[in-house]
């Protein structure tokens, strides 16, 4: 299995979002759009490390997918535990430890805080979760690389 650590604030919304939308609470649909293609492309599920799973509660995989993320694409165990004063990584590292079964994941977050063999793909926060970002991803995740583009 493979498995997507997914932050939302600087990657599902940016500073380019809630500028247009003036609500935080307002997903980007296109970086949702990649996350989808990503989990659809790489044969992903999410888990989400995000604060917000802390603040929305059980309730976030309903807000996740209202705003657009595909119920499919989650893990059963969709949230990382709460360990109170420590990094991501080491929730990221709670987490694996009972799931013995992920074959590669990738942290995608606007920060650090990931311990080395966590591969991190790093979002601009003003712009979030970009097509840049969905290529390392992929990549990394799959071994793909999406193919070329024309407008």
């Amino acid at each position: 299995m493979r498995v997507i650590f997914l932050d939302i604030d600087g990657v599902l919304n940016s500073g380019r979002s809630v500028t247009a939308t003036g609500s935080c609470y307002l997903l980007d649909s296109v970086a949702v759009g990649l996350i989808n293609k990503l989990c659809e492309e790489a044969d992903a599920k999410i888990v989400v490390s995000s604060t917000w799973r802390k603040r929305v509660g059980p309730g976030i995989k309903d807000s996740l997918a209202v705003a657009g993320i595909k119920r499919r694409y989650f893990h059963p165990d969709y949230a990382t535990p709460e360990i109170d004063g420590m990094a991501r990584g080491a929730e990221v590292k709670a987490w694996l430890l009972q799931h013995d079964d992920v074959e590669n994941f990738v942290c995608i977050d606007d920060n650090g805080g990931f311990f080395d063999g966590q591969t991190l793909i790093q979002t601009n926060p003003q712009e979030g979760f970009s097509y840049a970002n969905y290529c390392e991803a992929l990549h990394h995740l799959a071994g793909k690389t999406p193919g070329v583009i024309l407008l």
